[in-house]
């Protein structure tokens, strides 16, 4: 997550359990457009106390469909 060009939190790959559209009750949230509900993606790690994580992309499906590829890859390693 970067705030103009400043890094502000980081999640890797191999703690990414799965994206999705659902927005959960309890989650971090990673961007400042919480009013946008069709743009919200869930990064699911597998790790921490806060497992959800929310994110607003412009594209969505291009973040679904790449973390899905890198998830794949991962798990091929």
């Amino acid at each position: 997550m970067k705030l103009f060009a400043f890094t502000l939190q980081k999640i890797a790959l191999t703690d990414i359990e799965f994206a999705d559209t659902v927005r959960p009750f309890w989650n971090e949230h990673g961007g400042d457009m919480f009013w946008v509900c069709q743009r919200i993606v869930r990064l699911r790690r597998q790790s921490g106390l806060m497992r959800n994580f929310i994110i607003t992309p412009v594209d969505r499906r291009d973040i679904l469909t790449s973390c899905a590829q890198s998830c794949r890859d991962e798990a091929a390693k």
